[in-house]
């Protein structure tokens, strides 16, 4: 277990030579029957909870852009929605996604499973961008 602190950590605090994180972490938490159930459903919500913090970020630099007067606030509201629905085909297409750290616990004859997932910050910010192109061409 303190190899996987130490991996994870150690992940979250790479940054790119912009001084951006170069990954991006989330968790997830789920009780269910079976631990195959349970870690299935964790990693669903850390990979829900990832694809909205890059969401959110994008979202910031949207009305960052609002404030600045480059953008009118019809075109940034058309530009949130559009981040939304990408943000939501990308979180169905992040695939494999590989935990950085796992425990499991036993609760009342269930399994809780507590995950952290991370994922490259630069990789899911492009599919985000290739999706918004799409749709918004």
């Amino acid at each position: 277990m303190a190899q996987q602190l130490n991996n994870a950590y150690s992940k979250q605090a790479e940054t790119s030579e912009e001084g951006f994180p170069k990954w991006i972490i989330a968790n997830g938490s789920s009780v269910a029957q079976t631990q195959a159930a349970a870690e299935m459903q964790s990693i669903e919500l850390a990979k829900n909870n990832l694809v909205g913090l890059i969401e959110t970020n994008m979202r910031n630099v949207v009305e960052s852009d609002v404030s600045n007067n480059q953008m009118d606030a019809k075109n940034a509201a058309s530009v949130t929605k559009t981040i939304q629905v990408s943000s939501n085909k990308v979180a169905k297409k992040l695939g494999m996604v590989q935990p950085m750290f796992k425990v499991y616990r036993s609760i009342n004859n269930n399994t809780e499973v507590q995950v952290m997932i991370g994922y490259s910050y630069e990789m899911v910010r492009s599919r985000i961008l290739e999706q918004m192109k799409a749709i918004l061409s």
